[in-house]
């Protein structure tokens, strides 16, 4: 199954009341705690990023 952000988890106003929430993929990194491959998330409007 596919993870796919339906909201930007950051508390910007320009984030919060956005209609249609638009991101795009960033890459992956590793995370250190169990050594599992992540996908990044770009939000469109903040430019922010985050993981699943």
């Amino acid at each position: 199954m596919e993870f796919r952000p339906d909201h930007c988890p950051c508390e910007e106003p320009k984030c919060a009341g956005s209609a249609g929430f638009q991101y795009q993929r960033r890459g992956h990194y590793t995370r250190a705690c169990d050594g599992r491959r992540v996908q990044r998330f770009q939000c469109k409007a903040c430019k922010r990023t985050f993981s699943t």
